[in-house]
């Protein structure tokens, strides 16, 4: 297991999705001649998902990751579970924004576009910007583009200043 693949499967393992960390460690267990020294120091740990993690992440610290890597496999996953309807809207963006304050504690990771997608969702919410504005931020994000808040105007909509006014019956 490569040092962006025990990083990837440590940020998942800590918000809940243990799917693709099982599949990878029950091949490694069968292919792997001789098994790795993290393989078999995770083979002590498994049904302890805090020890797993652990592991995981000391194996990280002794050979640290290419975080655009991580940042790449982690996006792909949750593009995956997004559209396979694993994830919904509140979903997608509440392990966005949490998987990047997970990648920042652990390794000084910044991913913007994970911030960012759950910033628009809720200035959606909040009444500051149209539905329209939050799904072109959204596709933007699930077509691995970077996000930006400054994306080209709908021709839909109104000036933000006329939304706040009508926002606050003015």
């Amino acid at each position: 297991m490569t040092p962006e693949r025990a990083a990837y499967h440590a940020l998942m393992l800590s918000v809940g999705f243990r799917d693709a960390f099982e599949q990878e460690f029950d091949e490694a267990l069968e292919v792997e001649d001789p098994i790795s020294d993290l393989i078999l120091a995770l083979t002590t740990v498994t049904t302890d998902i805090n020890a797993t993690i652990a592991g995981l992440r000391h194996f990280c610290r002794e050979q640290p990751p290419d975080l655009e890597q991580v940042y790449d496999l982690v996006w792909k996953d949750l593009i995956g579970r997004f559209r396979s309807g694993i994830l919904d809207d509140l979903g997608l963006v509440n392990m966005a924004w949490t998987l990047a304050e997970l990648a920042e504690e652990s390794w000084g990771a910044d991913w913007w576009s994970f911030r960012q997608l759950s910033y628009d969702y809720e200035t959606f919410l909040d009444g500051f910007i149209q539905h329209s504005d939050y799904l072109r931020a959204r596709e933007r994000f699930l077509a691995q583009l970077p996000l930006s808040p400054d994306l080209p105007p709908d021709p839909q909509k109104k000036p933000l200043l006329r939304r706040i006014l009508e926002f606050f019956h003015l």
